[in-house]
């Protein structure tokens, strides 16, 4: 299933993500022959290499029977550019999300390729489970449901709020043990 937003509350239909995925464009052409303009339309097919990230939404949280701070990934999405008639990116955003732990069993089965070694086999569930990926925070719970580009505008400062609210994480688990 296909969410239209991270809360997994509105699915897309098949016609909605076929409409999403496969769009058709309009162009312009000139024919010299009849010193004209003829409109031509091109069929744009998706590109699944287009998606060069992943958006990952977790849940972080102390587990009392363990003693131990955990994390449970709930969702992922594919980050496509959007863009004009030029080519020009206007945008960039998840394309559709999906609800992770009904994508465990079909990424267990495919594999996911290192290429800095040949000998280590991972399927795509071990990747994210182990979390074998690297990833910056984009957003924190709060009551405006704000990501933190929001409110800090300059790029910098943003990868400083992430890191504050990673050393947040860090020091809640830090917090519970006394020595």
């Amino acid at each position: 299933m296909a969410y239209k937003e991270q809360d997994f509350a509105y699915e897309f239909t098949n016609e909605e993500i076929q409409k999403k995925l496969n769009s058709v464009d309009t162009i312009e052409v000139f024919d010299y022959d009849n010193n004209t303009y003829e409109t031509k339309i091109i069929p744009k097919e998706f590109d699944p290499n287009n998606a060069k990230q992943l958006r990952i939404k977790e849940v972080w949280f102390f587990d009392e029977e363990a003693s131990d701070l955990d994390v449970r990934i709930l969702g992922l999405a594919p980050i496509v550019d959007n863009t004009d008639r030029n080519g020009n990116v206007v945008s960039t955003g998840p394309l559709f999300w999906f609800y992770y732990p009904d994508m465990r069993e079909f990424l267990a089965v495919n594999a996911s390729f290192n290429e800095g070694s040949d000998v280590d086999m991972f399927s795509w569930e071990d990747v994210f489970e182990n979390r074998l990926f690297s990833s910056y925070i984009i957003q924190d719970s709060n009551v405006y449901d704000r990501r933190i580009q929001d409110y800090k505008t300059v790029p910098l400062d943003a990868l400083f709020e992430a890191e504050k609210i990673k050393d947040g994480i860090f020091h809640m688990e830090h917090d519970v043990w006394d020595y």
